[in-house]
């Protein structure tokens, strides 16, 4: 018995083999082109919001820009 348990103990592991079946080969080549396509769409929109970030800032600017003119217009007059 312990010659058998040490045996088995210190036996390399048995790897086995399985089949894909095709079903699951399709349907994760499917996920896959649906998971790059979210990951375009989501690449769009983070461009779209850093540009809508960009353009708020510039337009915050602006602003900041025209209240200071205004100031200096007031004071002036």
């Amino acid at each position: 018995r312990e010659a058998a348990k040490k045996a088995a103990e210190e036996a390399p592991p048995v790897i086995k083999e399985t089949q894909v079946i095709v079903e699951d080969t399709k349907k994760i080549e499917s996920m896959t082109e649906e998971l790059e396509s979210v990951k375009a769409t989501l690449e769009n929109e983070k461009q779209r919001a850093d540009e809508a970030v960009k353009k708020f800032e510039e337009a915050q600017e602006t602003l900041e820009e025209r209240r200071k003119k205004l100031e200096e217009t007031e004071k002036k007059g």
